[in-house]
This record gives structure tokens, C-alpha cells and sequence, in this order.
């Protein structure tokens, strides 16, 4: 294995366990229940809607081409939507 590929699996790895140690506090505060509903404002391309599997997520951002690869790549179920606004 090459130093630079090297590099780049420790630092995926490291930003995985830094960003570990700050999403667990915040989703242990919440304690969302299953069928309770998420708001997640400034989305982005998603990344907590992995934690909110059971529950209802509304995902809104105010970048077009965010929601747009989210509609493509996630896609919208009954219970997942994403909505592009500014608030």
C-alpha cells in the first residue's frame, strides 16, 4: 500500500471516530422514538438520515442540487422527504 493511499484511510478513519464522538451525545439527547418526526435543517446530502431509519425525516437545505442528489440517490419514501427551502 502506498503512503498516499494510506494517508487517505487514516484520514477517513479519523474523521469517522471524531465525528462519532460528536453525533452519539446528540443522538443519545434526542432519544427518538420509532414513528417520531425529524426535522433536519441544513441537510446537506444527508448524512444523519442514517440514524433516523424507524422515524419520520424531513430533510430540508436550501441548495437545489443537494436535494436533488438526494432525491436521485435515497429517494423519497412515505416517510423520508427532502425539500428545498431557505429558513
Amino acid at each position: 500500500m502506498s503512503f498516499i493511499n494510506s494517508h487517505f484511510i487514516y484520514e477517513g478513519l479519523r474523521k469517522a471516530f471524531l465525528l462519532g464522538l460528536r453525533v452519539k451525545p446528540i443522538l443519545e439527547a434526542m432519544d427518538a422514538k420509532p414513528g417520531e418526526k425529524i426535522l433536519d435543517a441544513g441537510c446537506g446530502y444527508g448524512y444523519f438520515l442514517r440514524f433516523f431509519g424507524e422515524q419520520h425525516y424531513v430533510g430540508i437545505d436550501n441548495d437545489k442540487q443537494r436535494i436533488d442528489w438526494m432525491k436521485e440517490k435515497i429517494g423519497e419514501t412515505s416517510t423520508r422527504q427532502f425539500v428545498k427551502t431557505d429558513i
